[in-house]
């Protein structure tokens, strides 16, 4: 029953949203105050998931929008009565984060899965947050073209977080409407009419709310796609054409906190390497780039280029 620790951090994050005052931080604080704290000095501690096997992996999926939806609504709602800037600060951090750690991680998996509704349930997870293109671009785009110049997900060497941001942003859109055009214009049609419910509902104020908590979890998401392949690069064979993708290709972690978290994400060489493998059976490749500390240390790093980028590329030589 591991893999349903996100939902104590999902209540707990509620209950800081329904409190409101300092409290309304307490997502925010968890994955970065907290769990930094826990993955540098827990480092050497590997998650095996090997060990987790369990029967009710795909309902800790599953479950996710009936807890996310009432989220979204909530900060929205708390958002509307709040007049102090620093709680309202708190409500859109932490909603964002609680939507992209656990709504976009979620989708993740959901995206690649072979069954209707999963996948259905994945991309309604990402219109909670204005994101629904990103799936499609994800399974046969950066899966396509991870590790090479041709995938705007992929960070460059020297490259800093924020010029990535902008980058893969606007890459990934235009790499989305490339693929299916159709499905690209069926999802932003959906963000338009959400849009168009919640000034009515609510009012333009409640709007740019979801739009900033949308985009919380959105630049979250891209900086841990930053972190996974930062200045990682398939060769071309004699053909011209790009060497498949192999374990080297990914920053993995194994960290227990980062895992048993982000549903296996820090396994993600694996997931590279086979997409249908489900997560719970995501396991640690010898082969794959470690990176110095789980997720949370190392998104909070990104934020400072002139400290990430010396410490990856040292790692890059190595």
């Amino acid at each position: 029953m591991i893999y349903f620790f996100p939902y104590i951090l999902m209540l707990l994050g509620a209950l800081g949203l329904y409190q409101g005052g300092w409290a309304a931080w307490t997502g925010f604080i968890i994955f970065f105050v907290i769990f930094p704290v826990v993955e540098v000095f827990s480092r050497n501690i590997k998650f095996k998931s090997a060990e987790y096997k369990t029967k009710y992996a795909d309902l800790s999926l599953v479950l996710t929008p009936f807890f996310l939806t009432p989220i979204l609504v909530l900060g929205l709602v708390k958002l509307q009565f709040s007049e102090n800037i620093i709680e309202q600060i708190g409500f859109v951090l932490s909603t964002g984060v609680l939507l992209g750690a656990f709504g976009i991680t979620s989708a993740h998996e959901l995206v690649h899965r072979r069954e209707k509704l999963m996948k259905a349930i994945g991309v309604y997870n990402l219109m909670l947050v204005n994101f629904a293109h990103w799936g499609q671009e994800h399974v046969f785009g950066h899966h396509k073209y991870v590790a090479t110049p041709l995938d705007p997900a992929t960070a460059r060497k020297n490259e800093n977080v924020y010029a990535f941001w902008v980058r893969e942003y606007f890459g990934s859109l235009i790499d989305s409407y490339k693929i299916n055009g159709r499905k690209f214009i069926f999802y932003w049609f959906n963000t338009v009419w959400i849009s168009a419910a919640i000034y009515y509902i609510f009012d333009l104020k409640a709007l740019l709310f979801w739009w900033a908590i949308s985009a919380v979890a959105i630049l979250l998401l891209q900086t841990v796609d930053y972190i996974e392949h930062y200045g990682l690069e398939r060769p071309k064979n004699a053909e011209g054409n790009y060497m498949a993708f192999k374990a080297q290709h990914s920053w993995d972690s194994s960290s227990w906190i980062t895992n048993i978290t982000l549903f296996n994400l820090g396994f993600h060489s694996h997931h590279h390497m086979k997409a249908i493998v489900r997560y719970e059976d995501l396991v640690e490749q010898q082969e794959a780039r470690q990176m110095p500390f789980g997720y949370s240390v190392m998104v909070l790093l990104a934020f400072v280029p002139f400290v990430f980028i010396p410490v990856m590329n040292k790692k890059l030589s190595a």
